[in-house]
């Protein structure tokens, strides 16, 4: 296993304009000066919270250090009652990952972390046990687990409902749009900034840098390219109508595949400079130039005869650049009049751009949970709003 390309860590409790370099007496950038002890503090300030985080990460799984037949524990591929697909892949990335942690720590008794800490990346920590040969067989083995469950309908589930809503973290979004544009801001200037993000997210497993947050992982938890994998992924969209919330110009991958056939892919996004053709090649890609937390969305929709979708896809889109109650309602309500009774809304991250959009977003989920036409799920970052089938005898 290679760490050395995590050997330049960033210093996260420094800000993104703020360089870390102890060799320098004082640092400057722009118009702020660091002095040497700011350094000092800021760096023993990281340490403090790393150490807290190891620690944590010692305690959830110490009991199983002490015992080898508990810390090679198998893992349950039986999808357990009320679990969906998405729950028992969460649960096995989970159980992966906390297996490379227990190794690791076993392997550093004396307290040496420096290879957990540099494994603490959420991203790099997944691609790592997904890449890992001696976990192939476990996970083509739960992808075929995961297909064989699909094509139940799912219940409602009060209980799983309440407890999502009390769990469920929103976060406020790590790239404020306030430092860059205001209420004044022109169409174009829409644009140029969001050209400037990564829109050109891929849908399968990528080990781009650049892709380290793919849509088949997101949203689906699926950080393999298996033969199993695919199948799986396979027969949850061909067919599908499937809707992208500020898709830019992602998942050029998944419409060019060879195996999987969604029936239609809807790409609702004001702000793409330009498309390119080559995305339409199999015949199912269209745009909206329509903002998703539009009012008049279902209207042009419904005017443009584009079928209601089986999922809607959200990543680093909507709500993360929501600022203002009426967009997350808005937003909120498109999704609920647009989303197919069996559908899925997936979004991630969970993150809105302040606290006012954010208590907008707890209180509709609220809404929707009340409501009793839906499911809710939430993994890491990513929400789930399952659609009900409404019984109507």
């Amino acid at each position: 296993m290679n760490f050395e390309q995590n050997n330049n860590l960033k210093n996260e409790s420094l800000e993104p304009n703020e360089i870390s370099d102890p060799s320098s007496k004082e640092v400057s950038n722009n118009d702020s000066i660091i002095s040497e002890q700011e350094l000092i503090d800021l760096k023993k300030k990281d340490e403090e919270k790393t150490n807290f985080e190891l620690a944590k990460i010692r305690e959830s799984i110490s009991g199983n250090l002490d015992n080898d037949k508990e810390s090679e524990r198998v893992f349950d591929l039986t999808i357990k009652e009320g679990e969906t697909d998405f729950d028992f892949l969460g649960r096995l990335s989970k159980f992966l990952v906390d297996k490379q942690e227990i190794q690791n720590i076993k392997n550093n008794p004396d307290g040496n972390d420096k290879i957990i800490k540099l494994l603490k990346k959420k991203e790099d920590q997944i691609n790592e046990v997904y890449q890992d040969k001696d976990n192939e067989k476990l996970i083509r083995l739960s992808f075929i687990e995961a297909t064989k469950s699909l094509g139940n309908s799912e219940l409602l589930n009060n209980k799983e409902n309440e407890r999502c809503l009390n769990d469920i973290d929103i976060s406020i979004s790590s790239r404020n749009m306030s430092w860059d544009l205001n209420e004044k801001s022109k169409h174009e200037d829409r644009i140029n900034f969001f050209s400037e993000t990564n829109q050109e997210r891929s849908f399968f497993p990528s080990r781009y840098k650049k892709d380290n947050i793919y849509y088949s992982g997101s949203l689906f938890n699926v950080h393999s390219n298996s033969p199993e994998a695919r199948e799986y992924l396979k027969n949850k969209l061909d067919g599908k109508v499937i809707y992208l919330l500020g898709g830019g110009k992602s998942v050029n991958d998944l419409l060019q595949d060879n195996q999987i056939n969604p029936k239609q892919i809807v790409n609702i996004d004001p702000f793409i400079s330009e498309e390119d053709i080559e995305k339409n090649k199999k015949g199912f890609y269209r745009s909206i130039p329509e903002r998703a937390d539009s009012k008049n969305l279902i209207e042009k929709i419904n005017n443009e005869k584009i079928e209601l979708a089986d999922e809607i896809w959200a990543s680093y889109s909507v709500p993360f650049y929501n600022e203002s109650v009426e967009e997350i309602d808005n937003l909120i309500s498109n999704i609920k009049g647009l989303l197919k009774e069996g559908g899925n809304c997936r979004i991630t991250p969970i993150s809105t751009q302040n606290e006012k959009a954010k208590q907008a977003m707890l209180y509709n989920l609220k809404q929707i949970v009340d409501s009793k036409e839906y499911n809710i799920h939430a993994n890491k970052d990513t929400l789930i709003i399952h659609k009900l089938f409404i019984n109507r005898n």
